[in-house]
C-alpha cells in the first residue's frame, strides 16, 4: 500500500510513502517481478477533502491498516468535521476503546474540540472521552498492560512543546491525563 502525494505545480515536491508491505516489496524486487500495489493519492491541485480520503481508505484498508493511517495522519485529521461524520467518528470510537495507544493526531483532535467553545463539540468530546475510559487496556487497578498516550512538555531550547510517550495503567491515571492534556 503506497500513499502518494502529488504536486502539479512542482512535480519534484511529489513523494510516495510505503504504508504497508515493505517486506513484500523487497521480495518482489529481489525476484525482479512487477510489484502489485494499491496507491492512495493526495492530489494537491485537485484536492479531495480529508474526509473523502479517509472514507476511501476506510473502505480499502484492513482495520489495523486503517488505524495506522488514522493515528498517524497529522495532515488530514485537523480538517475533518467529526461532528458531521458518523463513519469516521465511529472509527475513532473503536480506536479509543480498543487501541493500545492514542497518538498525537487523535489527542490534538480531542484538544481542538475542547478548545472550540461550542456546546455541540463539547458534547461530542465528552462522548469520545467516555469511550476512552472504556479502553480495554486499562483497569481500575494495574492488572492490564496499559494504554500508551503522549503528554506535551515544554522544551526550553526550542521554545515549543514536544510530545513524550507515557503509559497509563489504570483509569485514575487516565482521568489525570485527560485533565492535564486534553482539558487544560
Amino acid at each position: 500500500m503506497i500513499f502518494y502525494s502529488l504536486y502539479h505545480q512542482d512535480p519534484m515536491m511529489s513523494s510516495a510513502f510505503v504504508l504497508d508491505g515493505h517486506h513484500k516489496i523487497e521480495a518482489y524486487t529481489r525476484l525482479k517481478m512487477d510489484i502489485p500495489a494499491v496507491f492512495i493519492a493526495k492530489d494537491h491541485n485537485d484536492y479531495n477533502s480529508a474526509s473523502e480520503i479517509m472514507h476511501g481508505a476506510h473502505e480499502l484498508l484492513h482495520d489495523i491498516e486503517f488505524e495506522h493511517l488514522f493515528q498517524n495522519n497529522d495532515d488530514n485529521l485537523p480538517h475533518i468535521n467529526f461532528l458531521n461524520d458518523e463513519v469516521l467518528t465511529n472509527a475513532l470510537d473503536k480506536m479509543l476503546k480498543e487501541s493500545e495507544r492514542i497518538d498525537t493526531s487523535i489527542i490534538e483532535v480531542l484538544i481542538r474540540h475542547h478548545k472550540s467553545g461550542s456546546s455541540d463539540e463539547r458534547r461530542w468530546l465528552n462522548k469520545r472521552l467516555e469511550f476512552l475510559r472504556e479502553n480495554i487496556h486499562l483497569s481500575f487497578f494495574n492488572f492490564r498492560k496499559g494504554l500508551n498516550v503522549y503528554i506535551p512538555q515544554s522544551v526550553k531550547d526550542y521554545k515549543t512543546n514536544t510530545w513524550f510517550l507515557k503509559t497509563l495503567r489504570n483509569t485514575m491515571e487516565l482521568n489525570t491525563w485527560i485533565n492535564e492534556t486534553v482539558l487544560r
